[in-house]
């Protein structure tokens, strides 16, 4: 064979294939400067890049003689990297319209998530020309060329393969932070200082609390920080579970292959706030005695919600080391969101982040430093995705995004919005059927008796509460009257009728505020039965609905007065009310019956006569003057609330004769009934209620009605007591009375 020399390649001619494919070798070594060995055989050869040089352009060429068909293909690799890696198509297909139609493209093969794009070169098995082998050469520049610009499109992943390997072990729990990607020469020096600043205090295990005022600013601290670590050969990772123990957390910093990032907020302390201080305490001295510590992050309140060491704690500044994050330029903050939005993607290329970072500043301008580090993350994420999703929106629409997360303000955190609870239709069919029946006021004086008047108000009230007022307001009304005049047996005839439960709050029997909410709303908590609701919630979710009486308000202590007042406005105006947990519970399913009398006398007051003949007040004048006691007493917005009183007027002596004959009546039957002596009928003879009051003295009969009813019965239990008679059937016992006030019983 002879050494021959064409165009500078040197090779030894022999056959025309092995001459062809040591010619081509040859050519390539020239576009690649590298040399490119032969196989044995010489029906081959082969190069491939050292990666430590990191060479931009044609990473491998293979190329192989092919006797079937006569010709030498060329595989050349073209780049290699993540599968989720894109690049811009634009100057991509110019390069690819400048190859010849030799130059196919291979199926990219994918591996693990690994991705090679290789190109196919197929040369006839011929000695080039000086003509052909220039063809050659300007084809390889092309693809070296292609090679260049994918390079650059494609962002450098032998870094992240690095901290994949060395965080395999712990990646449940712990993630590496990829370093900032800035380049050296738009690094501020003293943010690079301040960095390893940083890493010399964890060198001597002292832990270190960086307060970041934002998420833009811990983001961009963290990658600087995995920046500076790298450089020393260790390694940043963040915590990757949403909270951690203290044990877990100590566990965690030991088997950690670099530092470890703690957000603050992710440490789980089981302690009681009194303990807090305590278990922190020994948390820090147990990290610190194991050698390694970590970087607690998070905001400065944040941080000393946590490090605050607790009342009369002693402060160490080395436990933990506090540091906070420098002043950081917007672009730099923007490009660092950039970074870390494009992450899980498989990350950008310098040239694609610098658009990406264009586009994010540009969404941000005119906002103020507050507004702008709020929305950063969002912003960069949302364009981060757009550009992976194959959308490029650009910086209009980019900014259109950022006006409409800006002007966002609604929470969690404020009222819940929902429309109000209505008064369920069942209760207010029923409430309608009977409280608007004209068969309402006959059962009323059925029952009551001498209280025309206030009954007569008292039915026209019911009517007009349930037919006008609004669903979600429960129904009230106040009676106002001297004791033992017929309001409380009005409310419990009210709650019979209907056919729901009755229920007294006794204002007076309650001693100050507490008791009012307590009773009421529940107790609050960690005090016993807390869990159980108050007595008005009860009543409130009763599915039939309720009578509640509230009574001797007028009697009770000015804290209990103005507790229950407050408590009542707000019921009665938005028909719900707060319970000690927190939670809201409708009242429209209540009718609430306020009755009072006034105190030290003036009920009476209000009701004397004038000086000469005729000068009894009117019921108008009587009403006036109750209402003003009531609002000096209470307070005029809940005599609003409430309406004008019922009036129920002191009793007189036939009023009282007829109540007394008529408790009369019903205790002998009751009272013989018990005893196994049952009577037909209950006759009362002429003048019984009246002989009985007239034994009675003045203070008893002042007391009212109820005062009456209990004497009536104790002289029927002690009449049928004296009764040595048998009851006949069809044959009614007659109640006669002695001049002594007693009562004997008789068979007619």
């Amino acid at each position: 064979m002879a050494k021959l020399n064409l165009n500078g390649v040197e090779f030894w001619s022999g056959s025309a294939a092995h001459d062809t494919v040591r010619q081509l070798a040859g050519l390539c070594e020239q576009v690649v400067h590298a040399p490119i060995p032969l196989s044995p055989d010489g029906d081959s050869f082969a190069m491939s890049c050292d990666p430590a040089k990191k060479r931009r352009g044609i990473l491998a060429i293979q190329g192989s003689y092919k006797p079937d068909d006569d010709i030498v293909e060329i595989v050349i690799l073209l780049v290699e990297g993540s599968a989720q890696a894109r690049s811009g198509v634009s100057a991509v297909f110019q390069k690819l319209a400048a190859l010849s139609d030799r130059v196919h493209c291979l199926e990219p093969e994918i591996d693990n998530d690994r991705v090679a794009l290789r190109m196919l070169l197929s040369v006839k098995a011929a000695m080039l020309s000086l003509s052909r082998q220039e063809t050659f050469i300007d084809e390889l520049k092309k693809l070296d060329d292609l090679a260049r610009l994918l390079q650059e499109e494609i962002p450098s992943d032998k870094t992240d393969q690095e901290l994949e390997a060395a965080y395999r072990k712990v990646r449940e729990v712990l993630e590496p932070v990829r370093p900032l990607a800035q380049a050296e020469t738009d690094l501020e020096p003293a943010h690079v200082a301040w960095a390893r600043e940083i890493l010399d205090y964890l060198g001597g295990a002292a832990p270190v609390a960086i307060a970041a005022p934002s998420l833009a600013f811990a983001d961009y601290a963290q990658a600087l920080l995995a920046r500076v670590t790298m450089e020393t050969g260790g390694s940043l990772g963040r915590l990757a579970v949403p909270s951690i123990s203290t044990q877990g957390l100590v566990e965690l910093v030991r088997r950690a292959p670099g530092f470890v990032v703690v957000p603050v907020e992710s440490i789980s302390l089981g302690a009681s706030r009194y303990e807090l201080g305590n278990e922190v305490r020994a948390l820090l001295a147990t990290l610190v005695a194991g050698g390694r510590s970590p970087i607690f992050m998070g905001t400065y309140e944040e941080l000393q919600g946590v490090f605050h060491g607790g009342q009369g704690a002693a402060s160490d500044p080395l436990m933990p080391v506090v540091r906070h994050i420098p002043d950081v330029a917007l672009p730099a903050l923007a490009e660092a969101a950039v970074q870390v939005a494009s992450r899980p993607h498989g990350g950008l290329p310098p040239a694609r982040r610098k658009e990406l970072t264009g586009w994010v500043l540009a969404a941000l301008d005119g906002r103020g430093d507050s507004q702008q580090q709020r929305i950063l993350p969002l912003v960069a994420r949302k364009v981060a995705a757009d550009y992976f999703a194959g959308h490029y929106p650009g910086p209009g629409a980019t900014t259109g995004f950022a006006d409409r997360a800006a002007a966002l303000s609604e929470t969690f955190a404020g009222l819940c919005v929902h429309p109000r609870a209505m008064r369920t239709a069942e209760v207010q069919t029923a409430w309608v059927r009977t409280l608007a029946s004209p068969e309402l006021l006959a059962t009323f004086r059925e029952h009551l008796l001498a209280q025309d008047r206030a009954l007569e108000a008292l039915s026209r009230r019911l009517a007009m509460e349930v037919l006008t007022r609004p669903l979600h307001q429960p129904l009230r009304y106040c009676a106002q009257g001297t004791p033992g005049t017929g309001k409380s047996e009005s409310a419990q005839l009210l709650a019979q009728v209907l056919d729901v439960p009755f229920v007294v709050i006794d204002a007076a029997s309650m001693s100050d505020a507490y008791t009012v909410t307590s009773q009421l709303l529940g107790s609050s908590r960690g005090i016993v039965n807390s869990y159980q609701p108050g007595r008005l919630e009860q009543v409130a979710k009763h599915h039939c609905g309720a009578v509640v009486e509230i009574c001797d308000i007028d009697h009770a202590p000015p804290p209990v007065q103005s507790a229950l007042a407050a408590l009542c406005f707000q019921v009665l105006e938005n028909g719900e009310a707060q319970s000690s947990a927190g939670g809201m519970f409708s009242c429209a399913n209540i009718i609430f019956a306020f009755t009072m009398n006034l105190p030290g006398g003036m009920d009476e007051a209000v009701r004397r006569n004038g000086i000469g003949y005729n000068n009894a007040p009117t019921s108008r004048t009587v009403t006036r003057k109750i209402v003003n006691e009531i609002k000096g007493m209470l307070s005029g917005a809940f005599l609003s609330r409430i309406g004008t009183p019922i009036l129920f007027e002191p009793l007189d002596g036939d009023a009282l004769a007829a109540i007394m004959e008529r408790a009369v009546a019903e205790a002998v039957r009751a009272a013989a009934e018990h005893l196994g002596r049952p009577v037909p009928a209950v006759v009362i003879g002429a003048g019984v209620g009246r002989a009985v009051l007239a034994t009675l003295e003045a203070s008893v009969i002042a007391f009212g009605a109820r005062a009456i009813l209990e004497h009536g019965r104790a002289l029927a239990a002690e009449a049928v007591l004296r009764w040595k008679g048998e009851a006949v059937a069809d044959r009614p016992v007659r109640v006669m009375a002695r001049g002594t006030g007693e009562l004997d019983i008789l068979i007619d």
